[in-house]
């Protein structure tokens, strides 16, 4: 683990994933940052969920002190992912509670498994949650007649209510190097959470992992 010179709630440039972001024309538009991805050249963005800010938008950090980039590439339909770009983003996510600062290297990213035990989700409302066992590959959610298909169904992990503001958090698996992306938490309760799969953003957006090395 890591020291930052920021917290989650007050990120600085190379952003992280993990951590508060927000719009200044919608207050109710918080959510977390997931992880930094890039296109074929070399542009990084961050990856948050497709409901939180519309197209164009332009994101801060929780805090406000820090424009966090501006988005694109949003999709809502079958897939709930966007992008924050035109800022420097970091190959590194937030872990501990709501207020850390610390934060831990990003090695790589993959698929779920059904039946592993100790997923973690880490987002600006909970902070970092591990214990998460995936149930499902194939959930779905519907809102106003738009449904999520192909999600990631996880519970039993250590959830606390509310977790509104978690949407777009880092959805992995973490070992003694750092943590390995598995998706974004996109929604989910006291008990079940969902979250879009890694492979289906990567195949959508044609992006690749950052990762850090350290």
């Amino acid at each position: 683990m890591i020291p930052s010179t920021h917290s989650r709630r007050d990120d600085s440039p190379p952003f992280k994933g993990g951590g508060g972001i927000r719009s200044v024309s919608d207050p109710r538009s918080l959510c977390s940052s997931g992880y930094a991805v890039q296109n074929t050249r070399g542009q990084r963005f961050m990856v948050t969920a497709g409901h939180c800010f519309e197209n164009r938008q332009v994101v801060f950090t929780e805090s406000l002190a820090r424009v966090y980039g501006t988005v694109s590439n949003r999709r809502t339909q079958g897939i709930d992912v966007e992008l924050i770009g035109g800022r420097q983003y970091s190959g590194h996510i937030f872990t501990g509670g709501t207020d850390s600062s610390t934060v831990i290297p990003v090695r790589g990213a993959g698929r779920a498994y059904v039946g592993f035990g100790n997923y973690c989700t880490s987002g600006r409302t909970t902070g970092e949650t591990c214990g998460h066992r995936a149930t499902s590959l194939n959930g779905q959610i519907c809102v106003d007649g738009e449904c999520l298909q192909g999600l990631i169904v996880f519970n039993n992990g250590r959830f606390r209510q509310p977790r509104a503001g978690d949407s777009g958090g880092p959805f992995y698996v973490k070992d003694r190097p750092g943590a390995y992306i598995r998706g974004h938490y996109v929604a989910g309760n006291a008990f079940t959470g969902y979250a879009v799969p890694w492979t289906a953003v990567a195949s959508n957006l044609r992006v690749s992992i950052v990762r850090s090395l350290r």
